[in-house]
């Protein structure tokens, strides 16, 4: 009776009435939503690309990417720190120059013999608390950390870290920066020259 009665009154009532009349009795009369906190299914939103509100239906939802492992225990081991590699210590190589040979070993005496009177500052290695629950599905206990280990963890972190070698900007490029560098009595170029988006005014000297 409601939409039959509202089909009537667009019909006998002039379209300028009839929005007037909305404007005075409605709150938004051109909501798209007509009111509804949720729009209804099949509420279309006006426009070149319109859609309804559930489009495309839940049924219609592509299926989920669910990875396939041989273990199901695995998909639910969501420990971060075992693979942490960005936290985790690298070794550093270090070159010194022949004419820096001599200093650089007596430094490293030096050194060597500080750290023999403080002693090691690294804490006594975690033993973890050997939690059976644990150890029964995980041997090295890094399913939990307070049953890990430092060795272990170790161990886990080393099977994760980065084994690409880096190469410079100008590997692959035509013109041999090598030789242009030697023939100008230069070092190698370890980079190259950033150009940074910054205003015009950054670079006008202020008088």
């Amino acid at each position: 009776m409601a939409k039959a009665g509202e089909g009537l009154f667009k019909k006998y009532i002039p379209k300028d009435i009839h929005e007037k009349i909305r404007n005075v009795l409605e709150f938004k009369p051109k909501d798209p939503n007509r009111g509804w906190q949720v729009p209804p299914a099949n509420a279309a939103t006006p426009g070149l690309n319109a859609k309804e509100y559930r489009t495309p239906a839940p049924n219609s939802q592509p299926q989920a990417n669910v990875p396939v492992s041989d273990n199901p225990d695995l998909q639910h081991d969501i420990g971060y720190f075992k693979r942490d590699t960005r936290r985790a210590p690298r070794q550093i190589h270090s070159y010194v120059a022949p004419s820096l040979r001599m200093l650089a070993d007596e430094r490293v005496k030096a050194l060597e013999l500080i750290s023999n009177e403080l002693g090691p500052e690294d804490p006594a290695p975690s033993q973890g608390n050997k939690n059976p629950a644990v150890l029964k599905y995980d041997p090295t206990g890094l399913r939990s950390t307070m049953s890990a280990t430092n060795e272990a963890w170790a161990e886990s972190v080393k099977k994760h870290m980065p084994t690409h070698n880096v190469k410079p900007w100008w590997w692959h490029s035509d013109v041999d920066h090598v030789a242009e560098a030697q023939a100008k009595g230069l070092p190698p170029p370890p980079g190259r020259r950033m150009d940074w988006e910054a205003p015009k005014s950054s670079k006008l000297a202020s008088w």
